[in-house]
């Protein structure tokens, strides 16, 4: 897809007219373009200044979610949240339509605005049967890929129905979101160490190549594995030169 770079900088203004900062990510991707340190408020993008320098080159439009005050609510798999929402006494389909929301392949996403001192500050989701329902997540670490970027999948991000013309449009985070959080478990950035289920026994004998120099002799190993033994020299049995090139040392 071809990238347009006075189009994407009108993106970027209009999120920034929302109230939002920014964040370069790389185009058709979903990983910001600092990398480390991407949430750090001096590599935001606050203002249509630095907003026309980053997009001026290929690059999508991140939503730092903390400092924009976001919340985000990611449905991946829409058959299963209705189920999981239904538990809840919810409609996620009355949810939707009721308010803006993001389509993005065969899931949605919708941005909720965040309250002071917002308890939702991690990344929190419903599994089943090994795939993601939907995901709650907010604070300063973690960003969405905003409508009008490109997907990795190479769709863009888009609207469903009208984009919220001000920050106004964008609901308040309700009671029912901050209830689903604080049933979610918390995702795991990283897998955890599995704890030995028997004790383990510290080894203090030599180490295994001390203990096989030990019982084997180098001569030995070299002519089990095919060397051929030539004065002080052992010749290599995949050898194209046919010249024995490996001589063996003995410590004085």
């Amino acid at each position: 897809q071809t990238y347009d770079a006075a189009l994407m900088t009108r993106r970027a203004n209009y999120y920034l007219s929302l109230g939002f900062a920014l964040t370069p990510v790389k185009y058709g991707d979903k990983i910001p373009a600092f990398g480390k340190g991407w949430n750090k408020e001096e590599n935001l993008i606050l203002d249509s200044e630095k907003a026309a320098k980053w997009y001026s080159r290929p690059h999508n439009i991140g939503v730092q979610l903390g400092a924009s005050g976001l919340n985000s609510l990611d449905v991946d798999d829409l058959e299963l949240t209705r189920a999981a929402f239904a538990q809840h006494g919810l409609n996620i389909d009355d949810i939707l339509n009721e308010h803006p929301h993001v389509i993005q392949g065969a899931g949605f996403r919708m941005w909720f605005r965040a309250s002071e001192n917002d308890p939702i500050e991690s990344r929190r989701y419903l599994e089943v049967g090994g795939d993601t329902a939907y995901e709650i997540r907010g604070g300063n670490g973690f960003q969405d890929v905003a409508p009008g970027s490109l997907h990795p999948n190479g769709y863009e991000y888009r609207w469903a129905k009208t984009p919220p013309r001000t920050r106004a449009d964008l609901p308040v985070s309700p009671d029912w979101l901050y209830h689903l959080y604080e049933s979610l478990a918390e995702r795991p950035e990283k897998a955890s160490k599995p704890t030995p289920s028997r004790p383990v026994r510290e080894y203090t004998g030599p180490s295994v190549i001390e203990a096989y120099n030990a019982r084997y002799d180098v001569r030995e190993v070299l002519e089990r594995n095919g060397y051929k033994r030539r004065g002080n020299r052992y010749l290599s049995p995949n050898s194209k030169t046919k010249m024995a090139g490996v001589e063996v040392y003995v410590d004085a």
